[in-house]
């Protein structure tokens, strides 16, 4: 295990200014998005039919092909939603509204420390580390502000990401890495910053924690 996140963390995270070049790695990890038809194909049994029918009381090709287009039609229309007829729901939005201003906003009105993470679903190293901001944030629940941002990733491959990571926190989506600019942290990925609770930036980290430990060490340095 130890092996497996070294050798994510020895990746790299090089992109705008960081250590290695860049390179955008496969969503192995994370849902696969299928579509419709295709995921309902993955639990169906096929039968062949003959074209031919020596006996009249047994269908022909051409009604049992009428039968499968009318159940493939059904299928259609109840794939995506529920019992009850509404569209099938994601869950609650991981994210908040708004930009650069908000997030700033968002963190001075908080009179706690805030700790950010920026991240994004192609980063191996932000996945590295990702379990220990969610266990930090549970475990200073009341304490501390945890606060993600999603910088200069795909909306889609992020929701999947965090459908399947979930965190105990929401996120600012930063398309341009506005938000990342305000923070000094477009340099690479994954990026740390620190607020102490009167509202002003207290230290930056560049790169993933090595371990929840050093995570928790700098939580208790800089976000009081």
């Amino acid at each position: 295990m130890e092996r497996g996140r070294a050798e994510l963390l020895a990746g790299g995270t090089g992109r705008l200014g960081s250590a290695g070049p860049a390179r955008r790695l496969p969503l192995s990890e994370s849902r696969e998005r299928r579509g419709c038809v295709e995921g309902r194909e993955g639990h169906s049994t096929y039968s062949y039919y003959s074209t031919m029918s020596a006996d009249p009381g047994v269908p022909t090709f051409s009604s049992m092909r009428l039968l499968a287009i009318a159940l493939a039609g059904l299928a259609l229309v109840s794939c995506g939603s529920d019992d009850s007829g509404e569209p099938a729901a994601r869950g609650p939005d991981p994210y908040l509204d708004g930009g650069r201003e908000e997030f700033e906003q968002f963190v001075a009105s908080q009179d706690k420390p805030v700790v950010v993470n920026k991240w994004a679903s192609w980063c191996g190293p932000c996945r590295f580390e990702f379990p220990f901001f969610e266990s930090q944030a549970k475990k200073r629940r009341g304490e501390v502000v945890f606060i993600g941002v999603n910088s200069d990733d795909n909306r889609d491959d992020a929701r999947d990401f965090l459908a399947d990571h979930p965190v105990p926190y929401k996120h600012f989506e930063d398309p341009k890495q506005d938000i990342a600019a305000s923070f000094n942290g477009v340099q690479g990925f994954p990026v740390t910053a620190y607020y102490g609770a009167d509202g002003e930036r207290e230290f930056v980290h560049y790169g993933a924690y090595a371990s929840e430990q050093k995570l928790a060490e700098d939580i208790d340095r800089y976000a009081r």
